[in-house]
């Protein structure tokens, strides 16, 4: 199925929820296209390797721990998205989706004295892309 090719600076679409952590990213939810060949409207496409250069700052709150902590977030592209080629490099379409990866740095806090903070941990949700762009496509 034909679905329209991830340029440069097109939207990712991120969940707010990582299991129990509500995640406000603290940057421009954006794909930067670096590596691939192929432009679209003076545009680089994007490929695989480009959702693996996603690192996002993030902040985090749970039900417990009120007082936000941060991380990042980073992206890992799924086996599946990886359908079209150009110059032998996987292009990322608009039905294709990602694992969000947030990595806590600084656990969040609750304000109860003898409360301990959260936990570090690592949580992942898929995310998807929201192309800016809507003549160009592929399968």
């Amino acid at each position: 199925m034909k679905d329209l090719v991830v340029v440069h600076c097109d939207t990712l679409i991120l969940p707010t929820q990582f299991d129990d952590c509500t995640v406000t990213v603290t940057a421009q939810a954006l794909i930067r296209a670096e590596h691939g060949q192929v432009f679209i409207a003076n545009k680089r496409a994007c490929v695989a390797s480009d959702v693996e250069a996603v690192h996002l700052p993030a902040t985090y709150v749970t039900a417990a721990f009120p007082t936000p902590g941060s991380g990042e977030v980073t992206l890992q592209v799924n086996s599946a998205a990886k359908r079209s080629h150009a110059d032998g490099q996987p292009l990322l379409l608009r039905g294709d989706s990602f694992l969000a990866v947030f990595n806590i740095r600084v656990p969040a806090t609750n304000p109860t004295p003898g409360v301990p903070p959260d936990v570090i941990r690592e949580l992942k949700t898929p995310g998807s892309f929201q192309p800016g762009q809507f003549f160009v496509h592929a399968s």
